[in-house]
């Protein structure tokens, strides 16, 4: 498997937890002290959906650079193996 498709896939599921998380607190409009928060120190839960938004949109774009490093090393070997 491709280098980013496996952090891509490694970290989709958290991603996708986070946000069924968010959705749920805020769809069943629990109050933000009955709330779980990862990090204590957040003050309100828009910081913390912030920070969750954030982590799972890093971890895509680190996938995505990986997968295209990997294609671009892969297509520099290819053309090296071409030259006569």
């Amino acid at each position: 498997m491709v280098p980013g498709w496996e952090t891509i896939t490694m970290f989709a599921p958290i991603a996708v937890f986070y946000y069924l998380h968010i959705l749920y607190f805020n769809l069943n409009q629990i109050p933000v002290t009955e709330r779980y928060f990862i990090w204590p120190e957040v003050e309100s839960w828009h910081h913390q959906e912030a920070l969750e938004l954030l982590f799972a949109v890093g971890f895509v774009v680190v996938g995505l650079r990986n997968l295209y490093l990997s294609r671009s090393e892969k297509m520099l070997v290819d053309n090296e193996s071409r030259t006569f």
